[in-house]
């Protein structure tokens, strides 16, 4: 299915002439992309995101440029500006659900300014990894507050309260609609992602995952 940034996606289908069965998915999953082509691709079969990498308007990326950037760890953060109703929420929850799967041991840490956004993430996130050839990585049924993956990697939702953003010290932040954030419940964001070199249980990675933030938002005040 092509995402087009609105509701909910799809298993991928397959077709006769790919004859891509569940078990050469599954064999995709356990690989780690090391080219754009193929992390597109695999956004494209495994996830069902066909992620646009062509702008279409002067002095914009496209949202693929983003993706791949954030997912080779090319720079340490992110400001990411959105059309309403481009995807932004499912760009991310893919990028979430993609970083747990091929970087054991990854903790990521999103905060939707509102809780309607946290949800949407959630909604979304709890989609993907319930794909067939992603049952094997759960650990427990995925809930907004804790996702865990059997690799050691951990997804937490949260709603930007000071209180939900005090606690956590993450490898990843991902802040959506962060120009909607209480001012307070930011800058205590600001101190959450930290380069980790052991899992959430304590487990030591074979390496680092550097710590990253990513702040996220469509337009509200022009200018």
């Amino acid at each position: 299915m092509a995402w087009n940034g609105r509701g909910r996606t799809a298993a991928p289908a397959v077709s006769d002439a790919e004859a891509l069965d569940l078990g050469v998915r599954r064999a995709a999953a356990l690989r780690r992309p090391k080219t754009r082509e193929v992390l597109w691709q695999w956004c494209k079969k495994l996830l069902g995101l066909h992620i646009p990498r062509v702008a279409v308007c002067p002095h914009h990326q496209a949202p693929f440029d983003f993706f791949a950037s954030a997912y080779f760890e090319e720079h340490p953060s992110y400001l990411v500006l959105a059309s309403r109703g481009g995807g932004k929420t499912w760009l991310l929850a893919g990028l979430h659900h993609l970083n747990s799967e091929t970087k054991p041991g990854c903790w990521t840490f999103h905060v939707g300014a509102v809780g309607e956004q946290a949800s949407r993430c959630y909604d979304r996130a709890s989609t993907t990894v319930r794909f067939p050839w992603f049952a094997e990585d759960l650990k427990q049924e995925p809930l907004m507050s804790e996702t865990r993956f059997t690799n050691g990697s951990l997804i937490e939702i949260a709603t930007g309260t000071v209180a939900a953003v005090s606690g956590p010290h993450s490898q990843m932040l991902a802040f959506d609609e962060v120009e909607e954030a209480r001012p307070e419940a930011l800058e205590h964001a600001k101190a959450i992602p930290r380069t980790l070199t052991a899992r959430p249980d304590g487990t030591p990675l074979a390496e680092p995952i550097p710590a990253q933030v990513i702040y996220a938002s469509t337009r509200h005040v022009a200018g």
